[in-house]
């Protein structure tokens, strides 16, 4: 993996959690290595939650390529004392669910056995330290 640079992308109007009434928050962007599109990622937060989760999406994105030469990892990311921690999740755990658009969501097992499974990290600490938006909502 190359350079990595983060473009913001847009957010979805603000949502109250179902389950304690909060506001939530969903942000998307892409990332680049060496100036070429590497990934999309989503987030999505709950004000009070103290957690992000994450899908970030790696694959094909040429022109003509769809969700299905892609796939996708769902994350975690907390503070813990004065670190960014993170946790992969399955379909079965993602508070975001699946978005058919990044591709499939790997099962957590897979996830982690995935042979780019340090770069989603890499592009993972980027997300929390570049998008403005996502650095935010870990306290």
């Amino acid at each position: 993996m190359g350079e990595v640079s983060i473009e913001l992308g847009g957010q979805a109007a603000p949502h109250l959690c179902p389950h304690c009434g909060n506001e939530s928050h969903n942000v998307w962007g892409f990332v680049y290595s060496d100036g070429d599109a590497y990934a999309v990622y989503y987030a999505g937060w709950t004000l009070g939650h103290g957690d992000v989760g994450m899908l970030i999406g790696l694959g094909d994105w040429g022109e003509g390529a769809g969700p299905d030469s892609r796939y996708s990892f769902g994350l975690l990311a907390r503070s813990q004392e004065s670190n960014i921690v993170f946790m992969v999740v399955g379909p079965d755990a993602s508070p975001l669910g699946e978005v058919k658009f990044i591709g499939h969501l790997l099962p957590r097992q897979e996830a982690l056995s995935h042979p780019e499974i340090q770069d989603v990290y890499h592009v993972a600490e980027h997300i929390v330290r570049d998008d403005s938006r996502v650095a935010a909502a870990l306290p």
